[in-house]
C-alpha cells in the first residue's frame, strides 16, 4: 500500500489540524486525508462493547456516510470498527488514526478494514513513523487527531472509565460538539455514556439529530464572503515566514514571534521582560507553586505524582510509567494535559521535560 508523509508546513496538511494546540510535525498517510470541505463525525466507544453498541455504531456510521459524511475512528476493536464498517456499507469515506505506524494494521483482526478503507476513498492516518509497533500509551495520545478532525465527537457506548472519555476530553478542549448515543439505566457498559447525556452532552437517539446538528454546525462556520480568500493568503504568508497556526500553542515560532503559552505562560516560562517569572527553573518555592496550580486542573494523585517526577531532562513515558506506578497509557494522557498546561513539552516522540 503506498504511503506518503505529510509535513506541517506542506501546503496538503490537513488544515482542520492547524488551529490547535500539539498537533504532529508529520502526518503518514495512506489513501486520502479527510475533505475539509465535507461534515465529519468520530464515532468512538468501547472495545469490549455490548451488542447493541455494536449495531448502533454500525447503523449511525452507515446511515451519516449515506448523507454524505466523513466517519473518523481509531480501528479499534468494537464500536470503532462498527463505526468505520456501517460506513463502508454506506457507500461514504472513513478514515483510521492508529496508534501504530501507518502500515501496520492493529488489531490484526481488522485487517478487511484496513485494506478496504483506503480502497473505498478514505484513508488510514498516524503521527507514528513506518514499523512503529502499537503501544499502549500510543492510543489515547492519538485520540486528539480524530476528535480535531471532526465536527461532532459521538460516544457509541462508554463505561465510567472508558478510554473513549479521553476523546471527549480532547474534544471539549477543542471547542466540540459531543453527542453520546443513550444505553439503560443500570447497565455498567452505558455509565459513561449516560453520565455524558447528564452533563449536557447531546442525546444522540437518532442519525437525524447529528444530521441536524452538522447542519447548524455548517452554517455557523460558513466564511463571510472573501474571508476564505484572506484564510488562504495568511496560510501562506505563513509558511513562508516558517510559522503556522499551530506554532502558536506551546513554543516560539522561527519567525521570532512569542507563542501563545511560551514565554508568557504562568508554568515556569520566561515572562515577556526576559526575567523568569516566580515559578522558574530551580526555584523550589515556584516549584511548589506550580503544582498547587496544577491541584486546580486534576487532583488525582498519579497525575501529580508525574508532574512532580518531570524534570527538565527529558523522560520517556515508560520512564516515568515505572517511576510512578502508573500505567503507560494514563501516564500518557496525564502527560498531555501538562503539556496542555504549559507545564512539560514533548522534546522527542514519546520523550517528555519540564518547561
Amino acid at each position: 500500500m503506498e504511503m506518503r508523509c505529510v509535513k506541517k508546513r506542506d501546503l496538503d496538511y490537513p488544515p482542520q489540524l492547524l488551529p490547535y494546540e500539539r498537533m504532529p510535525e508529520l502526518l503518514y498517510v495512506c489513501g486520502r486525508l479527510p475533505d475539509p470541505a465535507q461534515p465529519a463525525v468520530a464515532i468512538v466507544g468501547a472495545r469490549n462493547c455490548s451488542h447493541y453498541a455494536w449495531q448502533e455504531a454500525f447503523r449511525f456510521g452507515q446511515m451519516l456516510a449515506e448523507a454524505g459524511v466523513q466517519i473518523i475512528s481509531g480501528m479499534a476493536r468494537g464500536c470503532d470498527a462498527a463505526g468505520h464498517a456501517g460506513a463502508l456499507a454506506g457507500g461514504g469515506r472513513t478514515f483510521a488514526v492508529l496508534g501504530c505506524g501507518a502500515d501496520v494494521c492493529y488489531p490484526p483482526a481488522n485487517r478487511d478494514l484496513y485494506d478496504r478503507i483506503p480502497e473505498e476513498g478514505g484513508g488510514i492516518l498516524s503521527e507514528y513513523e513506518p514499523g512503529t509497533p502499537a503501544l499502549g500509551w500510543h492510543f489515547p495520545i492519538r485520540n486528539r487527531i480524530i476528535s480535531a478532525f471532526a465536527d461532532i465527537v459521538l460516544v457509541a457506548e462508554a463505561r465510567k472509565k472508558s478510554g473513549s472519555l479521553i476523546t471527549v476530553e480532547y474534544a471539549l478542549e477543542q471547542g466540540k460538539t459531543v453527542y453520546a448515543i443513550p444505553g439503560r439505566n443500570r447497565d455498567p457498559f452505558s455509565a459513561g455514556s449516560n453520565q455524558l447525556i447528564a452533563q449536557g452532552a447531546g442525546a444522540a437517539t437518532s442519525p437525524e439529530v447529528l444530521l441536524e446538528e452538522l447542519q447548524s454546525i455548517r452554517i455557523r462556520q460558513k466564511p463571510v464572503p472573501g474571508e476564505q480568500k484572506k484564510t488562504e493568503q495568511m496560510l501562506r504568508e505563513l509558511r513562508e515566514e516558517n510559522t503556522i497556526p499551530g506554532d502558536v500553542y506551546g513554543k516560539e515560532s522561527r519567525s521570532g514571534r512569542e507563542s501563545k503559552y511560551g514565554r508568557e505562560s504562568k508554568y515556569g516560562r520566561e515572562n515577556k521582560s526576559g526575567r523568569e517569572n516566580e515559578s522558574g527553573r530551580g526555584n523550589s518555592s515556584g516549584r511548589e507553586n506550580q503544582i498547587t496550580e496544577l491541584r486546580k486542573i486534576c487532583s488525582d494523585p498519579e497525575f501529580l505524582k508525574i508532574a512532580e517526577a518531570l524534570d527538565f531532562d527529558e523522560k520517556s513515558v515508560y520512564q516515568l510509567s515505572e517511576a510512578c506506578s502508573c500505567a503507560p497509557a494514563r501516564t500518557g494522557s496525564y502527560l498531555m494535559r501538562l503539556c496542555a498546561a504549559g507545564y512539560a513539552k514533548e522534546v522527542l516522540p514519546g520523550y517528555y521535560a519540564r518547561t
